[in-house]
């Protein structure tokens, strides 16, 4: 959850203390971050994912559709026997100085050839801005406030389409 419902309620003009929205803030909250991480194809605090793919790709670069990340678990493929096969995690290196991040195979090595099938490749991911909401940018926090602020006045939601804009991860 990117921020606690107290950080709202002063904005909200909610009296300190009262309680009584806070399950419906909680909500809104909710609702809004997933809003925001769909459209900048983000995710705000660190959680860990998993791509799944129907291989590594024919340029030898495999881009990873979400961001920011901040790591990389684990590399498997399913071989030739469908058996789930680990990548060891020095044959393969992230690359995250663009947008999107990649993963590319080590120098002088290459992917191995997974079996010819739908979502023969996973990859899992730690992304997001960090573990508390102060890391995530300023800009993406205040357009999700004006969102749960519009909702929570039952009026018609800012559109903070242009505001994320610099923070959507283009693929």
């Amino acid at each position: 959850m990117p921020f606690v419902a107290d950080d709202l309620k002063d904005q909200l003009q909610i009296l300190p203390g009262e309680t009584s929205e806070d399950a419906y803030l909680g909500d809104l909250i909710a609702a809004a971050a997933a809003e925001v991480e769909t459209h900048i194809r983000r995710r705000l605090i660190t959680q860990t994912v998993r791509l799944t793919m129907d291989g590594f790709g024919c340029r030898g670069a495999v881009r990873l559709p979400i961001g920011p990340v901040q790591s990389v678990v684990k590399v498997e493929y399913l071989d030739a026997s469908e058996i789930w096969v680990t990548v060891d995690a020095a044959d393969y290196h992230l690359v995250n100085t663009r947008s999107p991040s990649e993963l590319h195979p080590a120098t002088g090595a290459s992917w191995p050839v997974p079996a010819q099938r739908a979502g023969s490749v996973r990859v899992d991911l730690v992304v997001g801005y960090g573990d508390t909401p102060a890391e995530i940018p300023e800009a993406i926090q205040f357009a999700q406030r004006l969102k749960i602020a519009a909702w929570y006045r039952d009026t018609v939601p800012y559109d903070v389409s242009g505001m994320l804009a610099p923070h959507i991860l283009w693929l």
